[in-house]
């Protein structure tokens, strides 16, 4: 998934399709500059993909158990699910602030709260998405996605262009076929969100109610799905080029990123205060690398290639359920490594190693216990 996702956007790059917005006049964007950042673009899929290869040949029959985790999902009683859709929505109101939920003045106030429990709401939306089309009742579930989207449209944050495509990724699971209409259906939804994700954060009045009172009184802008989708896409490949081509990073600060101790303990001021594009855009983790080398492009990619691979290849034999939740984690690391600072794209490897020796140990524990005295 990781060399197709950075394939295309590199791709959307190359061929020019940044428009004025993205470029700017704060930068003087030259040829040779997208030549250079598609080329990492290249090293990052390709150290990617050598990574993974010595744990596919370790076991071929690897893979994510599709069929497992479907097995497992077909298990869940739809109290279950209403029960996990009723926290994730309880838990919307906790990790953001309430007062800035439904009424706010412009975008700045989603900053506050807990970064910690942001993270988790993604987490489990994301969850939440993939298991949604598992629901008995084919009314009941549409009309809860839709209470979803509307629900997480209001943060104006770019994960509601994941939903609709996760919430498809359930669906295949559920049958094993591809419903083009279906697909068509909601991959239009998630371009739609691209564009309200974009273009609402410069309103003056945002919120769950106030997008809502907007899009009646505007209607769909076209022009603005078609900027969102662009900056989507556009910002990825742009916030690399950015980051690579006209900021500095230091070896001090590759360390701090990887680091895997908690902010409390270590201080990380001098990446997260600092690597900053705009006041909004921090350095992309990607373009961080760029910076330091193609050399630590490469061994960063492959060293994630390899971990990510070893928990692909070890869970379905074992635990099916992990291999979701790694699953889960490598998409949002996919995501968040083209838009985001090092450090945080970096969590998500440590997220994914957590899952793994949690899962080895109780592996471990019950070989122990069956084993004969």
């Amino acid at each position: 998934m990781l060399p197709l996702l950075y394939s295309f956007v590199g791709l959307w790059g190359a061929l020019g399709f940044l428009d004025n917005d993205l470029s700017g006049a704060d930068w003087y964007i030259k040829d040779e500059h997208i030549i250079k950042t598609y080329f990492i673009f290249i090293i990052a899929s390709v150290s990617f993909y050598l990574g993974s290869i010595p744990t596919l040949s370790k076991n071929k029959s690897g893979n994510l158990g599709f069929e497992k985790i479907r097995d497992i999902f077909f298990k869940l009683n739809d109290r279950y699910i209403i029960l996990f859709y009723f926290f994730v929505v309880v838990f919307f109101h906790i990790a953001y602030p309430f007062e800035h939920l439904y009424f706010r003045v412009g975008y700045l106030p989603l900053y506050d709260g807990n970064n910690g429990l942001k993270l988790f709401f993604d987490f489990a939306v994301i969850i939440l998405s993939i298991i949604l089309p598992f629901f008995k009742s084919k009314i009941g579930r549409v009309f809860f996605f839709i209470l979803l989207l509307i629900l997480v449209q209001g943060l104006n944050k770019r994960i509601i262009v994941l939903l609709p495509l996760l919430y498809f990724l359930g669906s295949y699971l559920r049958d094993f076929k591809f419903h083009y209409l279906r697909f068509l259906i909601l991959i239009s939804v998630s371009i739609f969100f691209s564009g309200i994700a974009y273009k609402y954060r410069d309103n003056y009045e945002q919120g769950i109610i106030s997008n809502i009172v907007y899009f009646y009184n505007n209607g769909v802008d076209f022009d603005g799905v078609l900027e969102g989708l662009n900056y989507l896409f556009g910002f990825s490949f742009f916030s690399t080029l950015v980051t690579y081509s006209f900021f500095d990073a230091s070896l001090s600060d590759f360390l701090i990123s990887i680091n895997p101790l908690p902010s409390f303990i270590l201080d990380v001021s001098a990446v997260v205060d600092k690597h900053k594009i705009t006041v909004f855009a921090p350095y992309s983790a990607l373009g961080t690398l760029g910076i330091l080398g193609f050399t630590y492009v490469f061994a960063y990619y492959f060293a994630v290639g390899l971990i990510f691979g070893c928990c692909k290849n070890y869970f379905p034999m074992r635990f099916t359920s992990a291999s979701f939740i790694v699953f889960v984690v490598f998409i949002l690391f996919s995501v968040t490594s083209l838009q985001y600072q090092l450090r945080t794209a970096t969590r998500f490897v440590y997220y994914a190693m957590f899952v793994f020796f949690i899962f080895k140990i109780v592996s471990v524990y019950f070989s122990v216990k069956k084993r004969p005295f």
